[in-house]
């Protein structure tokens, strides 16, 4: 269907407004990126009963009305700066309206219906393109089941605003069903975040966090990647994802050791990460991606554009520490880094004169996303499966919660690391968690990375293949 929409003409006033925090990164990024959809951000939700139509369509309007950044424009001025144009007021009228599919007598409805996704994400988006930057889609694919798509360019929004649409989305329908009116947007208009970094970038605190990052960044170690190979896949191919589910037993036995009770579960397993990090390189000094969303104490709390900034954590991890003693480290470096969170990491690069150099700030990227919990949709529970996030530079290892487990993603640029690859990771690293568990005293040099299963295939491969055998076995690093 055609994506050029009639919406009724009505008076908005607007705001013209720089972008800020995560924006100009993203626009630079978006316009020199070989794929033009590379900032789609996308997910679905399973909802399940009977949906009023009606009510959700006005919950969908009305939500993306409050998002004033979904609702802007993006564009170059002409002096070739980049800006936007923030709504000042919310006007459901000039929404797009969702797109409602019926799958449900087709044999392969929830396929069809993650084709259509695949298919929309695989169009280009660019910020300043003809092609709308959102998208939703109700798809019916069973008797009581249906497919909540969305998709945003992430020039609008981040995770965590990605997630309070949703919410507030959820929250209006419920109001709607209930005969309620809805309570008022809880967000913040962005245009008082641009101002609070215009005069945050002219304060004394930003002189400050300048300094702490030239000094703390003066001796980076080369940047870790644990890719070893290249391969060849399309320009347009997606991220690759391999997940594992950690269930709260592993956490109870960890935190049963005297030296982790206080440790939370997201740090264990980021320390956990870090360690599988140093020992399968090899490396003691390593700076590791870890974003940090700059929204506690500020404006942008409540407010709906990109803010989140991925900062480098500096740690030392020798093989005589344990995980205890890896786990105080990391956060001991996430709390002194938090202090300076909202100096841009795209300044820092050009401040250390990395831009269009080989040397990068981190390399793989643990993201901890501690505001994921249980949607529930006019009393129903509804999952939400994560499709696209943005780009990947090299690695990425994502951490959510649902139903009492720790969700582990391994995210990975499909150029450098194959799906093969990527699996074999995501079974060392729980083959570590799990030796952890078992004794978590043990030095992060003792600890085998390598499981049953493994060596199983690596007894297989070192026999050797069949006389005359055609089958090729791959083994990855």
């Amino acid at each position: 269907m055609s994506e050029t929409l009639s919406l009724p003409e009505t008076r908005l006033d607007y705001q013209t407004c720089p972008l800020v925090a995560a924006q100009p990164g993203i626009w630079i990024a978006d316009q020199i990126a070989q794929r033009r959809n590379s900032f789609a951000v996308a997910h679905y939700t399973e909802l399940r009963g009977e949906i009023d139509r009606s009510c959700l369509e006005r919950a969908i309007r009305q939500g993306l009305a409050e998002a004033d950044t979904v609702q802007a424009q993006f564009y170059e001025s002409a002096d070739g700066v980049p800006q936007q144009r923030l709504p000042l007021r919310a006007d459901p009228a000039q929404v797009a309206p969702a797109e409602w599919l019926d799958f449900s007598q087709r044999p392969d409805a929830e396929q069809a219906a993650l084709a259509l996704m695949e298919d929309d994400l695989a169009q280009p988006l660019p910020a300043d393109g003809e092609r709308p930057l959102y998208r939703q889609a109700v798809i019916r694919v069973g008797a009581g089941r249906w497919f909540w798509y969305q998709r945003f360019h992430h020039i609008m929004l981040d995770g965590f605003s990605f997630d309070a649409v949703t919410r507030r989305i959820a929250d209006i329908y419920r109001a709607l069903r209930q005969g309620e009116a809805p309570s008022p947007s809880p967000f913040t208009p962005f245009g008082e975040v641009v101002e609070e970094y215009r005069q945050w970038e002219s304060s004394p605190a930003a002189e400050r966090a300048a300094l702490f990052w030239q000094q703390r960044l003066s001796d980076l170690p080369p940047t870790l990647s644990l890719s070893h190979e290249s391969c060849a896949v399309a320009d347009d191919a997606r991220p690759l994802k391999q997940s594992l589910v950690l269930p709260a037993a592993l956490f109870d036995a960890l935190q049963a050791d005297d030296a982790l009770q206080q440790a939370q579960p997201a740090d264990i397993v980021t320390a956990a990460l870090v360690v599988y990090l140093a020992r399968i390189s090899g490396e003691s000094r390593l700076s590791v991606g870890f974003p940090f969303m700059r929204r506690m104490g500020s404006q942008a709390l409540a407010a709906i554009g990109p803010v989140v900034n991925v900062l480098p954590l500096q740690l030392t991890v020798t093989q005589q520490m344990s995980l205890a003693e890896t786990c105080r480290a990391v956060v001991a470096e996430i709390k002194q880094v938090r202090r300076h969170q909202r100096y841009e990491a795209e300044q820092i690069r050009r401040d250390l004169g990395l831009v269009g150099q080989q040397q990068e700030l981190y390399g793989p990227v643990i993201n901890v996303k501690v505001y994921h919990s249980a949607l529930s949709f006019d009393g129903q529970p509804a999952v939400t499966h994560t499709l696209a996030m943005g780009p990947v530079d090299d690695l990425e290892f994502e951490l959510g919660f649902r139903n009492e487990a720790l969700y582990v993603s391994l995210v990975a640029n499909p150029q450098k690391y194959s799906a093969a690859t990527l699996r074999q990771h995501a079974e060392r690293i729980g083959h570590l968690l799990q030796q952890l568990a078992r004794q978590p005293h043990q030095p992060n040099g003792e600890l085998p990375l390598i499981g049953e299963a493994e060596l199983q295939r690596l007894a297989a491969w070192g026999r050797g293949a069949r006389t005359g055998g055609s089958r090729r076995h791959d083994l990855d690093r």
